[in-house]
């Protein structure tokens, strides 16, 4: 036994003492012969190249790439033979790596060439001009000097790649390269193991990769005479998935032809590799599932033809905010590139949403900006849908829609906020909403039942019935700009339609305070209204039908046409907001016919004064009434603003406890002047209840002042002649006449 482990302990001495005489032979060789290997290494990299080439250090090493001698070059610099801006190799350590016995013999062929720590920059001119072909037609090495290259590698260097001719750019990381084979022969057949991250690949500005790691693995042959790169069979790692591909690269035609697949991909990696403004806009909803993808690359290897197929099933999304879910996503995508124009086929989107189903395809041209024509069937509860949309010109929604139509429009993905400008849509929608409310509404529209068709950017409304508060809302005809106003309320309406009710409440739709109206708003309006009653606060009126017209600000209604206090009016009316004084410019020109004045008076609060009340008054007034006013918000009347005249017919008047007529009894029962002749108490008492048949006049109003020309007055108890001045704070001056015969009565006739 102890034999047997001395002859195993004298091997191994001798092994590890032949190993360190051949180790200490090379080492003496390398140093004897440093000065002759490092200029043949020069040789070679001014007989292979046509650009200058700097160094900082060099020197001869047995270790860097043992078994072979290597010279290593520390920072190393190959120039750019187009632009000066930056080196085409700029390498912290370059290596060309010899076999012994051929240094020994005294020929030098490079069978190994290592790169560690660096950058390579190839740039291709709009023009085609390459940068990198710096190599000499015919090599002035000598016979003793040669590359025939049997492994390269790449260790941490970044890879550039820009072709202007095609706009397209490409940066690679390589970790990790190594190439095996006869590079030198007419056919070499290669073996290729690397990793690294593919940092962004962009064309056109479109950016198509970022930050993708990979570990891959091939058989190639590369046919020298007619530069054709072939690719028997490519495995590798991306998105932590495993991919296979196989394909051809033809480098002088410049054709090429790959296909690639894989049949299991997280989508959640999927997401986070790709551009970075496509990835952020979904990353946040939690993709969840996996995919199958195959696709296949051809055409010029410059700007090639891309096909695409996709399949994601039994996925989901999530909504971030509302947490409402996307489930059981059935998906299948194809995308085309060609000629730097995209398209994104759409087979099916099947999926789940609460209750709800959807069911989606079509097409997407061009990735920068896309542009979406697809075909949508969805029935759907409408909050799950506005909060999975981010609907946010909308509080509440609780219903249903069924909707099957075509939507197409452009989306623009620098902009954070979805806008329907310019939107088409084509089909049909039916909407049951119990609730149904947008933030610039101070209230609920309630029991919503609408059906809808859809042409372009704009909405037939053939049925929509709905209660606002204490009004009800019977709305039909064209909607334009439906789809941009729906998700944008700021954008206003534009519709020609007929509102039917049978009956409005105004408080539902006048705010006490803030903004006035209570309606969104309107940009553009032609609306038919016959509504059976209408009522705001003491003010009642029947039967109320007008063409109304709403476009920048201004109202205007036509054809105006309404019964209250047992009479009628008919006339025309505008209203102009006026952003500047934030009130309502009011211009009425209006007839008024047989409207029982107590009622008016009452309907209008006695018109704001407290000289006469409505209960002191009857009759039946006929008026033509020319008004221009103001008001405020909360549609209270601004004083100082009312200037017009009224041509007033008034018949069957009773005035009832009048103070103006009473003074006048009370004046003649003061002064006694006429006492022996007239019975005052009797006088008061006929003065204090007067009837006449008719009253007519001209009344003015401008600067809050009441101007009434002289009339004359025939009453019961006596003919007069009256004018007046009267200010909206009550301030009179009155000024009356008569005949002193007509006081001069005799008992017997006043009674």
């Amino acid at each position: 036994m102890q034999e047997k482990s001395r002859r195993v302990l004298r091997w191994l001495v001798i092994f590890f003492g032949a190993l360190v005489l051949l180790i200490s032979t090379l080492s003496a060789f390398a140093w004897i012969y440093k000065d002759d290997i490092i200029s043949k290494a020069l040789d070679i990299l001014k007989g292979e190249l046509t650009v200058p080439v700097s160094y900082q250090t060099v020197d001869v090493s047995i270790w860097t790439s043992f078994p072979l001698l290597s010279i290593n070059f520390q920072q190393l610099e190959i120039s750019d033979p187009v632009s000066k801006d930056s080196p085409l190799m700029s390498i912290e350590q370059f290596s060309l790596a010899f076999n012994w016995l051929d240094a020994w013999q005294g020929n030098y062929h490079v069978h190994q060439l290592k790169l560690k720590e660096g950058q390579i920059n190839m740039r291709l001119d709009k023009k085609g001009g390459a940068n990198w072909e710096i190599f000499k037609h015919d090599s002035t090495s000598k016979g003793d000097v040669s590359m025939r290259l049997e492994k390269v590698i790449l260790k941490d260097v970044l890879w550039s790649y820009v072709d202007k001719s095609n706009d397209y750019n490409q940066v690679v990381i390589w970790s990790n390269l190594q190439l095996k084979g006869d590079f030198s022969s007419v056919e070499s057949k290669l073996s290729l193991n690397a990793s690294g991250v593919c940092e962004n690949v962009t064309t056109g500005n479109r950016e198509i990769i970022q930050n993708l790691s990979f570990d891959c693995s091939s058989d190639l042959l590369y046919q020298r005479n007619s530069e054709v790169l072939t690719i028997d069979e490519i495995e590798w790692v991306a998105l932590d998935a495993p991919m296979k591909g196989k394909g051809w690269i033809d480098f002088k035609k410049e054709p090429c032809e790959i296909e690639v697949k894989a049949e299991n991909v997280e989508v959640q990696q999927w997401v986070k590799n790709m551009p970075g403004w496509l990835s952020d806009a979904l990353h946040s909803y939690e993709p969840e599932g996996n995919f199958q993808i195959q696709g296949m690359i051809n055409g010029s290897w410059k700007s090639p033809t891309i096909t695409a197929s996709m399949n994601w099933r039994e996925g989901a999304v999530k909504e971030p905010v509302s947490g409402v879910e996307l489930e059981d996503v059935d998906f299948q995508l194809n995308y085309h590139l060609k000629n730097g124009q995209d398209l994104w086929t759409l087979e099916h989107l099947n999926a789940t949403l609460a209750n709800g189903q959807w069911k989606i395809k079509g097409e997407i041209r061009n990735t920068l900006s896309p542009e979406m024509d697809l075909d949508i069937e969805m029935h759907s509860g409408i909050q799950e849908m506005v909060d999975f949309l981010k609907w946010d010109s909308l509080l509440t929604a609780n219903g249903e829609l069924d909707m099957k139509a075509n939507v197409s429009g452009k989306w623009n993905p620098n902009d954070s906020i979805w806008r329907w400008d310019n939107w088409k849509a084509e089909g049909n929608v039916a909407l049951k909403a119990s609730s149904f409310q947008w933030h610039s509404m101070p209230y609920p529209i309630q029991n919503v039942q609408a059906l809808i068709q859809l042409h372009e950017e704009n909405a037939i409304l053939h049925q929509c019935m709905a209660q606002y508060q204490q009004s009800d809302i019977d709305l039909t005809g064209n909607w334009h700009k439906a789809v941009s106003w729906l998700f944008n309320t700021s954008s206003g309406i534009e519709a020609d339609v007929v509102l039917k009710s049978k009956h409005i409440q105004g408080e539902d739709f006048i705010q006490s305070e803030g903004s006035g109206f209570g309606l969104p708003a309107f940009s553009n309006l032609k609306l038919r209204c016959e509504v059976e009653s209408f009522s705001y606060q003491q003010f009642e009126a029947k039967k109320f039908k007008t063409h109304l017209s709403v476009q920048e600000g201004l109202i205007k209604a036509e054809g105006l046409q309404w019964e209250l206090a047992e009479g009628k009016l008919d006339g025309e009316l505008e209203l102009f907001a006026n952003e500047k004084s934030q009130k309502w410019e009011v211009d009425i020109n209006a007839n008024i016919e047989n409207v029982n004045l107590p009622k008016l008076m009452t309907m209008f609060n006695d018109f704001g004064q407290s000289a006469i009340k409505s209960d002191q008054l009857k009759g039946l007034i006929n008026a033509e009434v020319d008004l221009d006013f103001k008001l405020r918000n909360d549609l209270k009347l601004d004083r100082y603003s009312v200037n017009g005249v009224m041509v007033m017919d008034v018949r069957n008047g009773e005035i009832i406890h009048w103070s103006v007529l009473e003074d006048v009894a009370g004046y003649l029962n003061k002064n006694k002047w006429i006492a022996p002749l007239v019975d005052e108490d009797l006088l008061a008492k006929r003065l204090s209840w007067v009837k006449f048949e008719a009253l007519r006049n001209t009344i003015s109003v401008s600067q809050q002042v009441i101007e009434i020309p002289w009339m004359e007055i025939k009453t019961s108890a006596l003919n007069m002649v009256f004018k007046a001045t009267h200010t909206f704070d009550n301030e009179m001056d009155y000024l009356m006449g008569f005949h002193v015969r007509d006081l001069i009565l005799s008992y017997r006739d006043w009674e």
